[in-house]
């Protein structure tokens, strides 16, 4: 389903990501852990061809994908209903009915039945969470990628924003990207997750490997140096 062969990519002089490559299959749920300014973003945004690589190549066995942003990217000045909307502006095969069907249809999927009137200032983060979600399902995505979609929130919020998504996944069948820094909601999304660090790619599984032995543990001394 993604198919990401040896990227690169440079910011200026530096290095941000060495030559990865990663084969993802239809239907699994990834994980890509690393400390903050590890290129997590940079890498799911290549995935996701919102930026060019250096060198390498991307490939989607689809073109029906979306993307849930870590700060939500909603639009302040539109409602509740015509930020879900947005992804619809161009289909004409629905019926504007038929789009505010949807919409409410999702946006009770994500327990947020009543707020279409609402503007995203009057909603709480979590609350915004949820409705990014909603968006980003609007168009029946294949694959959906999630940048960080927890961060912020606190443990409970996070653990229930991270179980609407593993069921809203299982429900549609999805092939599902999910950065993150938090192990611990990398465990609860699913049990296949790769460690990024100074520009490398690394199974979570290689226990033995010094880098993911030091970030699964959390310790101090070890070849990540801790900003």
């Amino acid at each position: 389903m993604i198919f990401a062969n040896q990227i690169l990519k440079n910011f200026e002089t530096k290095t941000i990501l060495k030559y990865i490559s990663l084969s993802i299959e239809k239907g699994t749920c990834v994980n890509i852990l690393g400390p903050s300014g590890s290129g997590k973003s940079t890498l799911i945004k290549i995935l996701a061809g919102l930026i060019k690589p250096t060198a390498g190549t991307i490939t989607l066995q689809s073109k029906n994908t979306s993307m849930v942003f870590q700060k939500n990217a909603l639009f302040d000045s539109l409602t509740v209903e015509e930020n879900l909307l947005l992804p619809l502006r161009n289909h004409h095969s629905l019926t504007l009915k038929d789009k505010k069907e949807k919409s409410s249809t999702l946006l009770k999927s994500v327990a947020l039945e009543g707020t279409a009137h609402l503007f995203p200032s009057e909603l709480s983060g979590g609350m915004q969470k949820r409705l990014g979600i909603a968006r980003s399902l609007m168009n029946d995505p294949e694959i959906l990628f999630l940048d960080e979609p927890t961060a912020g929130l606190d443990p409970v919020t996070s653990y229930d924003i991270v179980e609407l998504i593993s069921s809203l996944c299982v429900a549609k069948q999805l092939t599902l990207v999910h950065v993150t820094n938090e192990i611990t909601r990398a465990n609860q999304m699913s049990q296949k997750s790769f460690l990024l660090i100074n520009g490398e790619l690394f199974s979570m599984s290689e226990t033995s490997n010094p880098f993911v032995d030091q970030f699964i543990n959390g310790k101090k001394e070890g070849p990540i140096r801790w900003d």
